[in-house]
């Protein structure tokens, strides 16, 4: 029989949901393979990756076995979520997957122990309605193919906060500095990169007469110099001809991924310089 692992740790939360911060409630399932260490390593840093991202608590283990018979489990692992009516309380499962191939001998890396190709893929599914939302994943186009596990989860830590980005608003401005109300409470970094957003005209479709969703307008950027408690103050960078105002709608963007890609560079810097002093 097939071997599974349901991995949960209880977050608590206080005070007030920010703005455009909603917090998804996420059960994590995979089917064990192979070394049971490195399934514990895999699972350790997927959890932590969404964690981390500020916008997921991840269920507790035994509430989820409580209500999750093994029948349920395996049919979700094949793709055919069923009757997940009985999982109050739960936004989404997701079915973690992996491969690895590890280097048989250790190298320089950010940790210590053997190190190889790691890839984490996470399927999120929809409690609700069953359906698939769609899957993250620690593969990134432009970096350099992930180490370690931990290195991994970082890279599925970033696609997490872009799948999932904070949004909130402009609360006030000052020449160009820029006070929002989103900070570290939903993993806002310093040096982060915000959007700021305006719906465009709404026009209606020319056969059904229905209003169109309105396209957004990306009228600037902000960079983010003091994150703090429910808020930040950040640069201001508008478009030609653009003005910023409070209420202004603000969300983040994702990264160009190049900082990834030198921290992947490090352990390769290590190795040079050691062989050169």
């Amino acid at each position: 029989m097939k071997r599974w692992m349901l991995w949960g740790v209880v977050v608590l939360l206080a005070g007030t949901v920010p703005a455009g911060a909603k917090i998804y409630q996420i059960g994590l399932v995979m089917a064990l393979k192979g070394d049971r260490d490195l399934n514990d390593q895999i699972m350790t840093e997927t959890t932590a990756a969404f964690f981390e991202s500020k916008r997921f608590e991840v269920i507790e283990r035994e509430q989820l076995a409580k209500v999750f018979t093994e029948r349920d489990l395996q049919d979700f692992i094949k793709g055919a979520p069923g009757d997940m009516s009985t999982l109050e309380g739960v936004d989404m499962l997701g079915l973690v997957t992996f491969t690895a191939e590890r280097s048989p001998t250790p190298t320089y890396a950010l940790e210590e122990g053997p190190t190889g190709k790691f890839f984490i893929d996470v399927r999120l599914t929809d409690v609700k309605t069953g359906k698939v939302v769609g899957t993250v994943s620690s593969r990134r186009e432009t970096l350099t193919v992930p180490s370690t596990p931990h290195l991994a989860g970082q890279s599925l830590l970033q696609n997490i906060r872009e799948m999932f980005p904070p949004e909130g608003y402009v609360i006030n401005v000052s020449g160009d500095a820029v006070l929002v109300d989103l900070g570290v409470e939903v993993g806002l970094r310093k040096g982060d990169t915000l959007e700021i957003i305006r719906e465009g005209e709404v026009f209606f479709h020319p056969v059904t007469h229905k209003p169109m969703p309105a396209q957004e307008i990306i009228v600037g950027t902000l960079k983010v110099t003091e994150p703090a408690n429910q808020m930040s103050t950040c640069k201001l960078k508008v478009s030609e001809g653009q003005q910023i105002a409070v209420a202004d709608r603000v969300r983040l963007k994702a990264k160009d991924q190049t900082g990834m890609k030198f921290l992947n560079k490090i352990p390769f810097l290590k190795k040079h310089l050691k062989k050169h002093n």
